[in-house]
């Protein structure tokens, strides 16, 4: 069970990653950046974690999103390089991957190539849009469909917190709350966003894709401004399209592709007749660069490594000896696979993510897989409902601890309510329930099942009063 996950999971993240770089290996020799400002390019923008602010990541697991940044450094190429149908084609396909990000980098190239237009107009921009509607407004179509499923659904939850409000304040607030953002990173962003546009704009090696590089680099950050504002009036729904993500990512990418090789090769030159100190601009870089890796290196990289390297650690401890933790895991899952029905639904803790896919099993709910749309409120309530209805002191990941204790806890009452609301057949932990022995169908030395189903429903005792 595991064994075979590992595998997909790591074949399918070199081949991510493997396609990722050879797109950024396209763009940098599009922009003239020499091979080692771009491995160099590469190692800091991992290094520093990527995202400076909204916790926004490429090299990462396996997600559609990937392939969508894949396509659009491959349209970005092909916008420099004036090939406006394979701009297009690799826009479309972006968005047919992540419509989020596909949508963002879909605006930038198109506002771009339209300002930067001179002859053929219609007939390039044709050229550009024609496969940007045959591969993209399909998926469109449907994620705004998906959007306005559940818009019926309105939240009292909390105070009236309604689905976009759990979504940005709950569940994603590290990528969606700019309150939630480390204020430090957003001011080293807005340096970082100076400093690149600088560079794109006096930088001699891209000079001929001047104009289109920097209404690229600048679109994004219009949304960035946007999604500012919008917290600032209170209008959330604006935040849950993401605002941030994109320009976030962009900055750091770029500013490590671009600033560096402009700093030691042409801005004392450029800045020797226009500032009495010609390095003045290369200290500002360098001093900013240090803050960033100083930042990154304490903040960020250290801890995440550490947190990394353990976790690929027992990745492949787990692979390679298959502990006893795991195998009990395995044991369970594969006695519900073997004993219940496909569609038998399982009262298991949310946070286990990936148990239904472990056990092809559906869960009451899941946290990793939260609706975007107006279900949120379901997704929420049921949440809670399995946290032994508790509000939650934490948010977004914070809160397993409260569920991995309260889930294991629940009353009588509360698993029969449960499984009369949601129709689910049996009750997973991994801890004893001396007060549900009598329904117990498996148990090992970490995981115990118990049959809590309809069948059993008017057996199961009562708490008095």
């Amino acid at each position: 069970l595991f064994t075979k996950g590992l595998y997909v999971a790591m074949a399918s993240r070199i081949l991510l990653w493997s396609l990722i770089l050879i797109a950024l290996i396209k763009l940098a020799k599009t922009l003239n950046v020499g091979f080692r400002y771009f491995l160099f390019a590469v190692f800091m923008f991992v290094f520093v974690d990527q995202s400076i602010s909204s916790g926004e990541w490429i090299f990462g697991g396996a997600e559609q999103k990937v392939w969508a940044y894949f396509f659009f450094f491959l349209s970005l190429s092909e916008l420099l390089n004036k090939r406006y149908f394979r701009a297009g084609l690799n826009s479309g396909l972006a968005i047919s991957s992540h419509v989020i990000v596909g949508g963002y980098s879909l605006v930038a190239i198109g506002v771009a190539m339209v300002f930067c237009l001179k002859k053929n107009y219609m007939g390039k921009l044709f050229k550009f849009f024609g496969p940007v509607i045959l591969f993209g407004a399909p998926i469109l179509f449907f994620a705004l469909q998906y959007l306005g499923n559940g818009s019926s659904v309105h939240g009292n939850l909390d105070g009236g917190l309604g689905a976009t409000a759990i979504n940005v304040f709950f569940r994603n607030p590290h990528h969606l709350d700019p309150n939630a953002f480390d204020r430090i990173g957003i001011l080293l962003l807005l340096a970082m966003g100076f400093f690149t546009l600088m560079a794109i704009l006096k930088g001699k090696p891209w000079q001929p894709y001047r104009k289109e590089l920097a209404i690229v680099f600048i679109v994004p950050w219009f949304f960035f401004a946007i999604g500012i504002l919008a917290r600032i009036v209170g209008a959330i729904w604006v935040l849950k399209f993401y605002p941030f993500r994109f320009a976030d990512t962009l900055t750091s990418l770029l500013f490590w592709i671009l600033v560096p090789s402009f700093v030691l090769n042409e801005a004392p030159n450029y800045f020797r007749k226009r500032l009495p100190d010609p390095y003045f601009f290369n200290r500002c870089c360098l001093a900013a660069m240090s803050v960033i890796i100083f930042r990154g290196t304490l903040a960020i990289a250290v801890p995440c490594m550490v947190s990394r390297i353990h976790a690929s650690v027992q990745e492949w401890s787990q692979f390679l000896n298959e502990p006893t933790e795991h195998k009990r895991y395995v044991e369970a899952v594969t006695w519900i696979k073997s004993n219940t029905a496909r569609s038998d639904v399982i009262l298991v803790n949310p946070m286990w993510g990936d148990f239904w896919l472990d056990a092809e099993r559906p869960m009451v709910v899941s946290f990793k897989l939260s609706p975007a749309n107006g279900r949120a409120v379901e997704w929420y309530y049921r949440l809670r409902r399995l946290n032994g209805g508790k509000d939650f002191k934490g948010k977004s990941f914070g809160i397993k601890k409260e569920l991995n204790i309260n889930f294991n806890r629940l009353t009588i009452e509360q698993i029969t309510s449960l499984c009369e609301d949601y129709g689910a057949e049996y009750y997973f932990v991994n801890e004893q329930r001396p007060d549900l022995e009598k329904f117990s169908k498996f148990s090992n030395e970490g995981y115990f099942i118990y049959f809590i189903g309809c069948k059993n429903r008017r057996s199961i005792p009562k708490p008095s009063g």
